[in-house]
């Protein structure tokens, strides 16, 4: 089993090449976006508990910007909260 390893944080593990000779057991489940509502509530009640203001208009841009995706979203206000 191989690890990758980025920034010093282990991202996954791949899976050894024998297990290419057997049928997945991965499941994709399809997950609606967060309404922008309950997005903003959780995004300015994590900054507020650490003492750190957000805008509400803020998280309504970068969610129709990057289209409620949580990923993206994710990454923004890491940085912005950093």
């Amino acid at each position: 089993m191989i690890s990758i390893l980025w920034k010093n944080h282990y991202l996954c593990q791949q899976i050894p090449k024998e297990y290419g000779k057997r049928k997945s057991k991965v499941t994709l489940y399809h997950l609606d976006r967060l309404p922008l509502d309950r997005y903003t509530a959780f995004c300015v009640a994590h900054f507020k508990k650490q003492g750190k203001k957000l805008e509400e208009t803020v998280v309504s841009r970068l969610y129709s910007q990057f289209d409620g995706v949580t990923y993206y979203m994710q990454r923004v206000m890491n940085e912005l909260f950093s």
